[in-house]
């Protein structure tokens, strides 16, 4: 016999296999009875049903499940006061457009090799080889040139020229970012407004702007949360913030990232946690 443990931050029901066992209270753990095998688990919001997350899970020991109803209300919250409604991609006779999910409309004409789903409003299109992006409207509001180019995120975009390069831009299509890194891992730390770079060899980070942050000789480096980073520097691990300042000189053997303002360390084989300040908690 295992457990499927839940956590939700709104009161919902739970239905195994669409049999509902119970309700999970906000914030109180409620633990499920299981055999070994697979199981189809939904998780309906007791505020409205039409909050709801479907989940299968193959268990063969304790799962703890921690369930956020209350994004899937905002995202509900938000489509219903814009009144957006979604598109999908779709193919007719070789190339893509986009349709009404509903109603399955054609919104977005049949004109691009490829398309990918809309983020912030601007969904990448592949024409000829290249990669641009198109409004909701159908308007290629950044024109196919890039070699490769990923989702807008906080208003930017990583693309690639025909150099290989990559840089940033915005969604005006300005560039912000100079296409002068072979690498820029396009999703790294979109709080802090921070991004991996790697330029001719070697690991930097740098900030939304191009400029360089930490510009110290590391050997590893963590994701920023809570505007914390963890940096490796002779197999010790430290902590800087998001504008490249020590806040904590490299001592640990380990350390996690930070979740509501506090970081796990190891330090001599034994775990603590530290704060914010690097001042040691527990």
């Amino acid at each position: 016999m295992v457990y499927l443990k839940v956590l939700s931050n709104m009161d919902c029901r739970v239905l195994i296999d669409c049999e509902e066992v119970g309700i999970a209270q906000e914030y109180k753990l409620f633990k499920i009875p299981l055999k070994y095998g697979d199981y189809y688990v939904q998780f309906v919001s007791v505020e409205n049903e039409v909050d709801a997350i479907a989940v299968d899970f193959s268990i063969n020991h304790d799962v703890l499940e921690k369930v956020d109803l209350k994004k899937i209300k905002e995202i509900r919250e938000k489509k219903t006061l814009t009144n957006e409604v979604e598109y999908i991609p779709y193919v007719y006779e070789g190339k893509c457009g986009f349709v009404i999910e509903e109603t399955m409309e054609i919104v977005i004409p049949c004109l691009y090799d490829a398309v990918f789903g809309f983020s912030e409003g601007l969904a990448k299109v592949k024409k000829n080889g290249k990669y641009g992006f198109i409004n909701r409207n159908g308007t290629l509001v950044i024109p196919c040139e890039y070699s490769d180019a990923y989702n807008f995120s906080e208003g930017l975009s990583v693309v690639e020229n025909h150099h290989h390069k990559r840089g940033v831009i915005n969604n005006m299509g300005d560039i912000v970012v100079p296409f002068e890194y072979d690498f820029i891992y396009p999703y790294f730390a979109h709080s802090c407004g921070l991004l991996y770079v790697v330029k001719a060899g070697k690991s930097m980070v740098i900030n939304r702007h191009g400029k360089d942050v930490i510009t110290i000789d590391y050997e590893s480096i963590g994701p920023c949360m809570d505007n914390r980073i963890s940096v490796k520097i002779d197999g010790k691990w430290g902590v800087w913030d998001s504008k490249g300042d020590c806040i904590l000189h490299c001592k640990y053997d380990s350390i996690s990232i930070f979740q509501e303002g506090l970081a796990s360390v190891l330090l001599n084989g034994k775990w603590g946690f530290i704060d914010k300040d690097g001042v040691e908690i527990i």
